[in-house]
Parts: structure tokens; C-alpha cells; sequence
């Protein structure tokens, strides 16, 4: 009797240690997000700020369980994130490369790159600058170095050398034109100046500066500092041979191509699993978020529906 009562504790101390085995390797393999709840990290150029916060403060105020971060930074940054495995998702201006995507492909993990959005490049002058259009010679002629002084392009515009400044030495606005004017831009000389806001500042403050920023900076009516950053500069308008046919880069001219220098905005992620990512995903490139985008001044990628209230009399 006495051994079997010790058999009997024997098997019920096996049994609770197997079934704690089993929950903690459950445990071990769920996933710690869903689609609209858990805490997710993202990575996204600087440029699209202005695009993205809206999208994460809706998204966290309709799904209260979901928690999203964002790292704002370089593009390269953002994508060298990605690489390593620090984000499962960013936002850039541009698709992987195929050199990007190879270690993904090697292990059998999809990555899926979606446009969520266009915007385009501005450039930025003083606001006491005595003209506010360029052509896209002239431009491609400073951005290469070619064009150093301004007084090269006409003798009453400022003294001194022409001053181009970017949010960040490695900003993804600086490689988009690289590779957009096949420009070498290792010659010109760039001041980083950090930000987006400094870049609006430093113009402000010298008026042989152009700036480089993202137009969702300067677009949305409805937002103070979008406001506010637009009234201390002047956004110059582009043009190919006939100055009278120059368009600048707001929403109705990045929808139509008139804008020369439009891209997309990627949100690039792992479809490795479904999770919190991929319901953000699918939020943002909804009705719902692409309403958002249409409101910040910016193009979306699919044009929302629209609502239309019938009334009967």
C-alpha cells in the first residue's frame, strides 16, 4: 500500500513537470503580437515623419492593446536595421535591391516592399531670395558642383557660394537625386544639419542656402508645424526649358507627373509571420490610412473612397 501511494505521487510529480515542460515551450513558440495587439518597432527615414505619425496615432487609438515605436534616422540606418534584424519593418524612399534582399531569400523568408504613399523632393530658399523657380539644368549644375556661386546663374542673385543643406550627410533625399539626375555627389559640399528643422533654419538664416527636405514637411494645411515651416522659406518650383510651364511639388503636381522629382514611400517588412506589422500594414494601405495620407498634402498610393451622405427631403 505504502509503495503504491509513493507510485501514485511519483506519476503526478511526472505528469505537473511534463504539462509545466509543455506550457513553457507553448510559451516559448506564440508569438508576442497579433495584428492589432502587442509592441512592434519601427525604423523609418526622417523625411516621412510627417506621413507615418498620424498613421501609428490613429492606428494605437482605435487597437488600445497595440503599442508601435519609431526610430527616425537615416535611410541607410533604417535599412541596415532591417538587415540585422533589429526591426521587422521601415519606412525609405526606394525598394530593396536584390544584394538587400538575398540573405531574406536564403532563408526562405518573404519580404514584401509596399508603396504606401508619394511625395517628392523640395528644395528650399531664403524667403528674401529674389526668384523662386529653377530649371532642372540649373539644378542638376549645383548639385553636381558644376554651378558653384549663384551669381553664376544671374548676377543679382546673392554674393557668395551656394550652400546646399540636408537634414543628414546620408539622407535618402540626397541619394534619390543621385540616382534620380545621375548626379556624382561626392564633390559637393553638403551641411548636415541634422534635422529637417534645422534645415529650415539654416536656410532662414542664409540667404545663399537651398535645402533639401521631403514635401510632407511643408504640406499639410491643418498642421502648426507645417504651417510654420512654410512661412520662414520659400519652396522653389522646377522647370525643363520653359519657365512659364513650372510646376512645385504639392499634391495636385505629384499626382499629375508635372513634378519632376516625385518617389514613392515604402513600407517595407517581414512577412515571416502575421503579427503587429502586418496589421499596420494593412491599416495604412486601407481606406482609413490612405484617407490620412490624401489629408497630410501627400499622394496615396490607392486613392481612398470617398463618403457621400444622401439626404431626403
Amino acid at each position: 500500500m505504502h509503495i503504491n501511494f509513493r507510485i501514485y505521487q511519483l506519476f503526478i510529480l511526472l505528469f505537473l513537470a511534463f504539462s509545466c515542460k509543455e506550457k513553457s515551450n507553448k510559451n516559448i513558440d506564440a508569438p508576442e503580437d497579433t495584428p492589432t495587439k502587442g509592441e512592434i518597432h519601427i525604423f523609418s527615414d526622417a523625411s516621412f515623419k510627417p506621413a507615418i505619425i498620424p498613421q501609428k496615432n490613429t492606428f494605437e487609438g482605435i487597437y488600445t492593446n497595440a503599442k508601435i515605436g519609431i526610430t527616425f534616422t537615416s535611410e541607410r540606418t533604417a535599412i541596415d536595421s532591417f538587415l540585422r534584424g533589429q526591426t521587422e519593418m521601415i519606412v525609405i524612399g526606394r525598394p530593396l535591391n536584390e544584394k538587400e534582399l538575398s540573405p531574406f531569400k536564403s532563408k526562405g523568408i518573404r519580404v514584401i516592399q509596399d508603396v504606401m504613399a508619394k511625395d517628392a523632393i523640395a528644395f528650399v530658399l531664403n524667403k528674401n531670395f529674389p526668384d523662386s523657380l529653377l530649371s532642372i539644368n540649373q539644378l542638376t549644375d549645383i548639385l553636381s558642383g558644376k554651378i558653384k556661386k549663384w551669381k553664376e546663374i544671374n548676377p543679382s542673385f546673392p554674393s557668395g557660394k551656394i550652400i546646399i543643406a540636408a537634414d543628414q550627410g546620408n539622407s535618402g533625399n540626397l541619394f534619390f537625386l543621385k540616382d534620380s539626375l545621375g548626379l556624382d555627389i561626392k564633390n559637393v559640399e553638403i551641411f548636415s544639419a541634422d534635422s529637417v528643422a534645422g534645415v529650415i533654419d539654416y536656410v532662414k538664416n542664409h540667404n545663399n542656402a537651398m535645402g533639401i527636405i521631403g514635401i510632407s514637411w511643408l504640406s499639410d494645411a491643418d498642421d502648426r508645424d507645417s504651417n510654420n515651416y512654410f512661412k520662414q522659406i520659400k519652396v522653389a518650383g522646377l522647370y525643363k526649358d520653359n519657365r512659364d510651364k513650372f510646376a512645385l511639388p504639392f499634391q495636385g503636381n505629384i499626382a499629375d507627373g508635372s513634378y519632376p522629382l516625385k518617389r514613392n514611400i515604402y513600407l517595407i517588412y517581414s512577412g515571416a509571420r502575421t503579427g503587429l506589422r502586418t496589421g499596420f500594414a494593412s491599416f495604412v494601405l486601407g481606406d482609413r490610412g490612405q484617407k490620412i495620407i490624401l489629408k497630410t498634402g501627400i499622394v496615396p498610393a490607392k486613392m481612398p473612397g470617398r463618403d457621400i451622405e444622401f439626404k431626403y427631403e
